[in-house]
């Protein structure tokens, strides 16, 4: 019945003021830090806000808002509860001629139980606002929850952003799914401190000398899982690398930023080690934003990442990244580029011997890796616009 009456109230409501071209973008992010998230809303805000529509962010919490580059977007949050954010939170829906939330690994449940926004976006499509759920993964083991969240939607758009993940959610949910590029490849690139700045004029300066710079990655959800010995060992593969040519050079990047699962401590323990040796040619990235990382990105020759969307800016900018995977949904990735061998597991790290083969085996074939990402980019690059269309 409340369904019923908002429906009609929206019905006079466009009546009245006519469509306008209105997008609320929700942002599935729980706690700010994750350059991924920062990323995905970036781009896809901008991307929007470009294409003319008239743009409002949607946020769970103020304690989630996102840092992105972009004035004049309306911002509204559904907690706290109080009498102007419910106000903002039921014109948003009346006024709104589309809604679209940013689905990257979220709507199966893996990382809260259940599927947190599909409630909301049907509720929205009950009332005859178009909705859509741009480039997500879908887990090969989704919470069951999620999945009869799922089942039971209607006229909702799905955009999975790997044919792997498209199967998955066809198989377990029976709903309709179209494949797009991460929106994140959409992301313009800018050094926007002057610590970006100061490193990518580090790295100039190397190439001058004809220094390899590998950009390198570790993620604290990926060694979490690890022994304590794996970061140890991870450290000794890095000096190995150094140490065979004068010329290697590394650039330490985290790609998260939040407690606990974050990369930053981890990089920091890194750094310390290897400088000791290696100061001038060593550099850690201290504050990253997306738009940074993936401007600095590239510059390198390659890549080590343990994070998806720090594989995405390298990728985006043309540099192949050998993976470390900890769910599946870097296999896709893969295949929107028509590569293989560019992931390997985690478990790998602890053992240095074999780490070190595969960075340099990596590093050997990288030349002609980067040829292939550069002539297949832009397609994906369309691909990620289908998002949208």
């Amino acid at each position: 019945m409340v369904v019923y009456a908002v429906r009609i109230i929206r019905k006079i409501y466009k009546l009245i003021f006519g469509y306008q071209d209105k997008v609320l973008l929700i942002s599935h992010a729980v706690v700010p830090g994750s350059m991924g998230d920062q990323a995905m809303l970036d781009a896809a805000a901008n991307y929007l806000k470009k294409e003319g529509f008239n743009l409002s962010i949607l946020y769970g919490h103020k304690e989630r808002e996102v840092d992105i580059r972009l004035s004049g977007a309306s911002k509204i949050f559904v907690l706290p509860k109080s009498f102007v954010n419910r106000a903002k939170y039921v014109h948003a829906l009346i006024s709104s001629d589309e809604a679209m939330i940013t689905g990257a690994d979220v709507i199966d449940g893996i990382y809260h139980g259940s599927s947190i926004w599909i409630d909301f976006l049907q509720l929205a499509s009950d009332i005859g606002v178009k909705v859509r759920v741009l480039g997500f993964s879908f887990s090969s083991y989704p919470v069951k929850k999620a999945v009869e969240q799922l089942k039971d939607c209607s006229n909702i758009q799905f955009m999975s952003r790997d044919i792997n993940s498209l199967r998955r959610f066809e198989s377990y949910t029976e709903q309709k799914a179209k494949l797009v590029a991460d929106v994140a490849f959409l992301l313009e690139p800018e050094l926007s401190t002057e610590e970006a700045v100061n490193i990518q004029d580090f790295i100039l300066k190397k190439k001058q000398e004809d220094a390899v710079v590998a950009g390198v990655n570790v993620s604290g959800h990926v060694f979490s899982k690890l022994d304590e010995s794996a970061l140890t060992a991870f450290i000794k593969t890095l000096n190995f690398w150094l140490e065979m040519d004068e010329k290697h050079c590394i650039i330490l990047v985290p790609h998260d930023v939040r407690d606990e699962i974050g990369d930053l401590e981890l990089l920091r323990k890194i750094y310390a080690a290897l400088e000791r040796r290696f100061s001038d040619r060593v550099k850690l990235l201290e504050f990253p934003t997306a738009w940074n990382v993936k401007a600095l990105a590239g510059n390198f020759d390659f890549a080590i990442s343990a994070r998806m969307h720090f594989t995405i800016a390298c990728m985006g900018m043309g540099v192949p990244a050998l993976s470390l995977v900890y769910q599946d949904k870097f296999e896709g990735l893969e295949e929107h580029f028509k590569l293989d061998n560019t992931t390997i597991e985690p478990t790998v790290v602890a053992n240095p011997e074999v780490f070190q083969e595969e960075i340099i085996s990596f590093q050997e074939k990288s030349f002609a890796l980067k040829n292939k990402i550069k002539n297949i980019l832009p397609s994906v690059i369309e691909l990620s616009k289908q998002n949208f269309r």
